[in-house]
């Protein structure tokens, strides 16, 4: 969410994209040499971000609509051009990769309290959106999520077996998860009084390990999730700021803080949030609790990534040519 120049912004028609972005690799496939010595001193990781980033805005991926989007609605926009991209592949296992790694179920469950009647609607999912007002955990968020609503009044529900409107129930149940569980933080709210959106900057606890087996409809085994990426909102409105992402490497356990085009190695194998929550109070911010080990506090963080702890490793390996068009 940043004002960019007429320089940095791509003209083709497309998402407004900062063309600073991935600029260690724009020339790779045209001058291998030019850039040669910047990548051999660079790990591997770093060099597949950079990469990666690059070739999206070089193949024009990421141009679908000339429209600003903030994080959410890129995520759901790219996970939905990829998933589509990908399904039109000859591999069954590249066909069927977002849904298998991104994408759950769950069920709409509502119960009419004249008769008795169950109805379900089922839906998938690519991640969960979570009210955090309110509440200081991550914990007490998902249970909200999933907690029972009335219908009453005018909100009644229109039960086909008693053909009428009666008082009912509704709740959601869990299904099934993917591997990587994509938790939404609902920091961004629309203020009635003010007559537009403003920013939450309430303090939200969340733990390195996530069990998810107590939320599900049917008790399955282990259902231990690890925290594996934290994207920082940083600004106290929800019309400007900074997105600033730190993804966990799974092989090595260490920690990458993405800023626009720069990628840095983050010290030790800690994440570290500290300073992401350098920032002026605002009127929403809330009193930073005391954190545990193993657990993180930020009053800024609006996307939560959580990896299936007992995920094996994928024996997949998928071929991507230097200008492949995906």
């Amino acid at each position: 969410m940043h004002s960019l120049s007429q320089e940095q912004v791509g003209h083709r028609s497309g998402i407004t994209v900062d063309r600073k972005a991935g600029a260690g690799c724009f020339g790779v496939h045209r001058s291998a040499s030019k850039y040669r010595q910047q990548y051999l001193g660079m790990s591997k990781t770093l060099a597949h971000c950079r990469l990666l980033i690059g070739s999206l805005q070089q193949t024009g991926f990421l141009c679908v609509q000339r429209t600003h989007l903030d994080a959410q609605e890129f995520s759901k926009l790219f996970m939905s051009l990829l998933e589509d991209t990908l399904s039109k592949q000859k591999n069954p296992d590249v066909q069927n990769i977002v849904q298998q790694q991104f994408c759950g179920e769950y069920a709409y469950v509502t119960v009419c309290n004249q008769c008795g009647r169950e109805s379900k609607l089922f839906s998938k999912f690519y991640e969960l959106e979570l009210n955090i007002q309110g509440h200081k955990q991550l914990t007490d968020c998902i249970t909200e999520f999933l907690k029972e609503e009335k219908l009453e009044g005018d909100n009644r529900y229109f039960c086909k077996n008693c053909q009428s409107k009666q008082n009912a129930t509704r709740k959601i149940r869990l299904l099934s998860l993917p591997c990587i569980l994509n938790l939404q933080l609902m920091r961004f709210v629309f203020d009635r009084q003010m007559g537009h959106k403003k920013k939450l900057n309430t303090y939200i606890g969340f733990s390195e390990l996530l069990d998810m087996e107590p939320y599900m409809e049917h008790k399955e085994g282990i259902c231990v999730y690890e925290l594996s990426a934290v994207l920082i909102h940083r600004g106290i409105s929800a019309y400007s700021g900074h997105y600033i992402a730190h993804v966990k490497d799974p092989q090595t356990g260490e920690w990458y803080k993405f800023s626009d085009e720069d990628i840095e190695k983050m010290e030790g194998k800690k994440l570290q949030l500290g300073i992401e929550e350098d920032l002026a109070p605002s009127k929403s911010q809330t009193h930073k609790p005391k954190c545990g080990k193993g657990t993180h506090c930020s009053g800024n963080a609006y996307m939560l990534v959580y990896r299936l702890q007992t995920q094996e490793k994928s024996s997949l390996t998928v071929q991507v040519p230097d200008y492949a068009h995906i």
